[in-house]
């Protein structure tokens, strides 16, 4: 199955494979135990550190990128994968 491309290209991508995993049950024990505020803490600190190794891969393979284009190379990654 096939998606169109972005930006009005008449080429497709083909669609991922949708995964889910399952959780470990004590690790959905303890997210249940969690407050809401603290889940969202969890899921920020989650997101930052994604941000952050993702400006270190992007600075090694292209160390002449200045801040600009690593934070762009970063979100671009993050939204579309």
């Amino acid at each position: 199955m096939t998606e169109p491309a972005a930006s009005g290209s008449s080429s497709t991508v083909p669609l991922r494979r949708l995964r889910i995993e399952r959780l470990d049950p004590k690790v959905v024990e303890i997210l249940r135990r969690t407050s809401p505020q603290e889940r969202w803490e969890m899921a920020f600190r989650a997101h930052e550190q994604a941000r952050s190794m993702l400006a270190c891969h992007f600075r090694e393979l292209h160390p002449a990128w200045d801040d600009d284009q690593i934070n762009a190379a970063v979100a671009q990654r993050l939204l579309r994968g």
